[in-house]
């Protein structure tokens, strides 16, 4: 094997730590846009009018990005039990964005390579390895070693990493700085990956996008995502996530458009990014709007660390109709 082909070899292993998390999002827009999928939003796609009746659910509900908060946590084998507690009860998404900054972080690059050293060709590679407990993944990868262009495959077999076990596939692309051997954009597809941990299962299709060289991280995403246990499916459309990561903190900020099958589609934006400190699993502070109808909205705000508070405008007036409080950990 060249240099450069066990380089490359050394960060997509490192990468597949990233991509496994995938299964906490689904497939592309309407119909599935964002590549081929195997799930079918067949929800209400009208926006929907949130009101004293339904704006509590639809609103934790995007908060989460769909479904229970519960089964999705982490892959890397140096995530903390905080941080995997942390992972679970965030919303799915930033559950990804979490592990897929996690694992990029612990990809060590060298600073600079010799572009004479490379053999000037398109080097594939094929090979698997064992989960942390028990099952396989296995990839095939193709790598320009001229442009730094790369496309390749995953397959995950009971694939089963800190209590998740993944099956299904997922394909991937991108550049890598040939000089530098630094990522540049890249985008992930997965048709019909599903992840189970004890009783909670989900089957999710999608694509993302990235830059991981960048900081803030920021990630762009189009996924839908199914709850087996009650077939519910849940749509994030051009969904953006930005993470900023600092030694004692990480702050989350969400945007885009989420759809829930009974309800229909609420605008998300946070005014005020999540901040998750320490060991705290829950964000404090934090606020979310979910825009629906007619200017209504639902304003989720996390009180501390332990209870947030829900604030219901059925028709957008600045007047608030309802107020509700909850804990975090009944999500």
């Amino acid at each position: 094997m060249s240099v450069a082909s066990s380089q490359h070899k050394h960060i997509i292993y490192s990468a597949i730590f990233a991509l496994t998390l995938s299964a906490c999002g689904g497939g592309g827009g309407g119909d599935g846009a964002a590549g081929t999928t195997g799930i079918t939003y067949t929800g209400i796609t009208s926006q929907a009018s949130l009101t004293i009746g339904n704006g509590e659910e639809i609103g934790t509900t995007a908060y989460q990005n769909g479904g229970s908060t519960q089964g999705l946590g982490t892959v890397l084998s140096s995530t903390t039990e905080v941080e995997q507690a942390q992972a679970n009860n965030n919303p799915k998404t930033a559950a990804l964005a979490k592990t897929l900054l996690g694992a990029i972080n612990k990809i060590q690059l060298p600073t600079s390579v010799d572009a004479k050293r490379y053999s000037r060709a398109v080097v594939t590679e094929t090979d698997s390895f064992p989960g942390e407990c028990g099952g396989t993944a296995s990839f095939s990868i193709s790598v320009d070693d001229v442009s730094g262009d790369f496309s390749g495959s995953f397959t995950f077999s009971s694939y089963c990493e800190l209590g998740d076990v993944m099956n299904g596939n997922l394909s991937f692309s991108g550049n890598i700085n040939i000089n530098t051997l630094a990522f540049g954009t890249m985008t992930m597809t997965m048709t019909s990956l599903t992840v189970s941990t004890g009783n909670d299962s989900f089957t999710v299709d999608g694509s993302m996008s990235f830059n991981p060289s960048n900081s803030p991280l920021a990630i762009t995403m189009d996924m839908k995502l199914k709850d087996n246990s009650t077939e519910q499916i849940f749509w994030t459309e051009n969904f953006s996530l930005t993470i900023v990561e600092a030694f004692t903190y990480e702050d989350l900020s969400m945007a885009g458009r989420f759809y829930h099958p009974d309800h229909g589609y609420v605008d998300i934006t946070t005014p005020t990014p999540f901040h998750y400190t320490g060991t705290n699993e829950f964000p404090y502070p934090g606020v979310m709007i979910a825009t629906g109808a007619n200017g209504s909205t639902t304003t989720l705000t996390s009180l501390s660390i332990t209870s947030y508070q829900i604030d219901i405008d059925e028709d957008g007036d600045s007047v608030i109709d309802q107020t509700t409080t909850g804990n975090w950990s009944s999500l």
